[in-house]
């Protein structure tokens, strides 16, 4: 190297400047006032401290690293946390279905899952079972709703129900904000569906239309004079009539309104409930 033809004086004014005098170095040394010898003690130190260094380097790379995964995983975790039900009420006891599964199997309650929407809620499919399809019904809740203990047991009477024509309620559960209700899915929708949405060359044979109306009859006969307690739909209408593969149809929804009227749980309801255009002609 240049440096080492340079004349000692060069040198001059590098109190800490040393060189390696080592017998392994090869090097050969002479005393001056210019510079002076290394001592090999320092230069062992010295050494060590440059390992040291390093891996204190290292070390402390690895801890950012570890420290940023772990800030990315909480910040994942809070976020999906968010999503997920704050509180948990089933009201059907050995249930094979949680509300995690039903999250996991709708995406979150995805808009791509959406079938319907009423004026109780929105409707997704929910793929469970090894692909066998159910429905599940997101009701919101008031403000001032109180999902206590007689909520459950208006939802459970209802879930106790059973008959050809009514829409089995499977299962249910009570958040902090609103509820979620599984039904058997009905594969050809709703009747208004049938009546509106479809083209004019499938419309409804009136042979169908009669079975319709008679299975509709017989539902609604039955939730007021055969169910105990007896319960009034209070929206009777084609979008809660839904068909199944062969076209029976199943009422549902009932209960659904008085449920909603949070003054209905422990008193008489006084409000009128339902769509406009199906209310009860006494109350419109």
């Amino acid at each position: 190297p240049r440096f080492l033809t340079n004349p000692l004086t060069s040198f001059y004014g590098n109190p800490k400047l040393c060189i390696d005098c080592s017998r392994s170095n090869g090097s050969t040394c002479t005393n001056n006032k210019y510079i002076r010898m290394c001592d090999a003690r320092s230069t062992y130190h010295r050494g060590r401290l440059r390992h040291i260094h390093i891996a204190l380097i290292v070390l402390g790379c690895s801890l950012s690293a570890v420290f940023a995964s772990l800030s990315v995983c909480y910040i994942f975790e809070r976020h999906q946390g968010g999503r997920r039900p704050d509180i948990e009420i089933s009201g059907q006891a050995g249930s094979r279905y949680s509300v995690n599964k039903i999250m996991e199997c709708t995406e979150n309650l995805s808009d791509e899952y959406i079938v319907g929407r009423g004026a109780h809620g929105t409707v997704y499919k929910a793929p469970l079972d090894h692909g066998k399809m159910y429905a599940v019904k997101k009701i919101i809740f008031s403000e001032h709703a109180d999902t206590d203990t007689s909520m459950v047991r208006e939802i459970q009477t209802l879930g106790k129900i059973k008959h050809r024509n009514l829409l089995k309620l499977r299962d249910f559960w009570l958040l902090k904000n609103y509820g979620l209700i599984l039904y058997d899915y009905m594969e050809n929708g709703s009747l208004h569906d049938a009546l509106y949405k479809t083209s004019p060359s499938s419309r409804l044979p009136w042979k169908v239309r009669y079975k319709i109306a008679v299975g509709t009859a017989q539902g609604l006969a039955y939730l007021h004079f055969d169910s105990r307690p007896a319960i009034l739909h209070r929206d009777i209408k084609p979008e809660n009539i839904l068909l199944d593969s062969e076209m029976e149809p199943h009422i549902s929804d009932f209960g659904i309104a008085k449920l909603l009227d949070q003054s209905a749980i422990s008193t008489q309801s006084t409000a009128v409930a339902g769509t406009a255009g199906y209310i009860a002609p006494e109350n419109a």
